[in-house]
């Protein structure tokens, strides 16, 4: 992911949008670790054969990813904001939780015969089964949505309503939650599995849900996860105490960092070495593994530090070895990304062509397969070779990857803006622009620090047509972004 923080010029209204923001970290900190018995706290401020993208064509190893005002404020640049920490957007994303009932509604307003969904969809009737009796824990993947949805003839929106009826937990289980938090010692497998679910509900808004709207409560989870495991009256809870915590503190870094706009490294780091401690604590390498790749992703695209970067994810990339191949392409393709950062082309395709040989290997027993997508190495491709300026052989596979994720996702705004860059880098302004006016419709949904980052690379990588009105039309709607905050 090629992200550019610029140099903050100068102040405009970001500081007060930055004293709310700080405010609200604050709050949600302290409410955490009190929960843990802390007080304030110390610590300072990411299937089987082979894959259609990865057959040889035109760009020599991928062919398609299958996966305020707005006014113009004169000597005022949008660059100058860049350096404040943005407000979030109220829309929020609904999370899939099982239910046999759920997925019999889905497939009550099918537009087709569900024994098409298979091939339409491209996965094992066996899996649609599995959504349908509710034993899927997650339902669809993300990245399979667009495509269920058009199957059913509806929106995203109206499937993600689908996909939610009838699946409240029941009352029950919420009680004995709150009955566990005020009298710890009776906490039990039932009230831990409750907050595990509540946590994994806000990971599953994460790529689509500005992070700022889910910091408070996946805070509070953790501090009552900490609280709790100090009061565990048996061995069992507390590892599953020990898992909640892994789960917990590692979208806590990705919240923090993401809504510091990737500026927060300190922080987000504290929260991935608390996973990683817990993870090991309960010798789990998967959840081990996840933390560090998070970690590396604050090396490389906000310290911007390739050398400990390639260490983070070489050491992922050795932990997940063995235990899932998801977790392992995955910190291989970003191991990837790093020699391209150094500039190390040889080096960048051969890990590239390596991540290619794990996601081979990917089938439905991963236990890592949500975390996978088959657009993300197309998404990675692409910004290799912008790092090693190859603008022109990274915009095929881009718009490839662009065409397959419509999901309106913070990894789609980062395609889009990579693509935008690409287009810029080989003098086609025009064309970049309107990719580029795309990527702010998706940066406004979701609010994505490396979105946003982007965004602005592009915008300073558009001065010098900045005269021009099309140009002037994104300086508008990035004032606009500003303002809103």
């Amino acid at each position: 992911m090629v992200v550019g923080v610029l140099q903050q010029d100068g102040g405009g209204d970001g500081g007060n949008a930055g004293d709310r923001v700080e405010r609200k970290i604050a709050t949600w900190r302290r409410f955490c670790w009190s929960w843990a018995g802390h007080g304030q706290t110390s610590v300072a401020p990411w299937p089987g054969g082979r894959l259609p993208w990865s057959q040889p064509a035109v760009t020599g190893r991928f062919q398609s990813a299958k996966e305020a005002s707005t006014g113009r404020q004169q000597g005022v640049d949008p660059l100058d904001l860049q350096k404040q920490p943005l407000g979030a957007v109220k829309k929020e994303a609904t999370a899939w939780r099982p239910s046999g009932t759920a997925s019999r509604s889905v497939a009550s307003r099918s537009a087709s015969p569900r024994n098409s969904w298979p091939n339409a969809l491209d996965v094992d009737p066996s899996t649609v089964r599995r959504w349908e009796s509710g034993v899927s824990e997650k339902g669809p993947l993300p990245w399979l949505r667009p495509k269920l949805a058009q199957c059913l003839q509806v929106s995203i929106e109206q499937l993600d309503d689908l996909l939610t009826e009838d699946t409240h937990h029941s009352a029950a289980d919420d009680e004995r939650l709150a009955y566990a938090l005020q009298h710890p010692g009776s906490v039990d497998l039932v009230a831990v599995a409750r907050l595990r679910e509540q946590v994994r509900a806000l990971d599953e808004r994460y790529d689509s849900a500005p992070s700022t709207s889910l910091l408070a409560e996946t805070g509070q989870c953790l501090g009552k996860v900490a609280f709790l495991r100090a009061h565990a009256p048996t061995n069992r809870v507390r590892r599953e105490l020990w898992a909640a915590e892994t789960e917990s503190a590692t979208l806590m870094g990705q919240l923090v960092w993401d809504a510091s706009q990737r500026r927060d490294h300190a922080t987000a780091n504290a929260y991935f070495d608390q996973a990683v401690t817990a993870a090991r604590q309960l010798n789990d390498p998967v959840a081990e593994s996840l933390a560090l790749l998070r970690k590396s992703f604050v090396a490389l695209y906000g310290e911007k530090d390739p050398v400990a970067g390639l260490t983070l994810t070489r050491q992922t990339a050795d932990t997940a070895s063995g235990v899932s191949h998801v977790l392992a392409g995955l910190a291989v393709l970003h191991t990837a990304e790093a020699h391209a950062m150094l500039g190390q082309q040889r080096e960048c395709e051969q890990a590239l062509a390596d991540a290619d040989g794990y996601f081979d290997q990917v089938d439905d027993a991963d236990v890592a397969l949500d975390l996978f997508s088959p657009t993300q190495p197309g998404r990675l491709a692409g910004s290799c070779y912008l790092f090693l300026d190859r603008a022109k052989h990274a915009q095929p596979i881009l718009e490839a990857t662009a065409d397959e994720l419509r999901d309106r996702s913070k990894s789609q705004a980062i395609v889009l803006g990579n693509l935008s860059l690409a287009l810029l880098r080989q003098g086609q302004p025009d064309q970049a622009v309107a990719v580029l006016h795309q990527a702010i419709d998706v940066v406004e949904q979701t609010w994505g620090g490396g979105g946003l980052n982007i965004m602005f690379d592009a915008c300073r990588e558009l001065r010098p047509w900045r005269q021009a009105p099309a140009m002037q039309d994104v300086y508008d709607r990035v004032m606009a972004l500003m303002a809103s905050t």
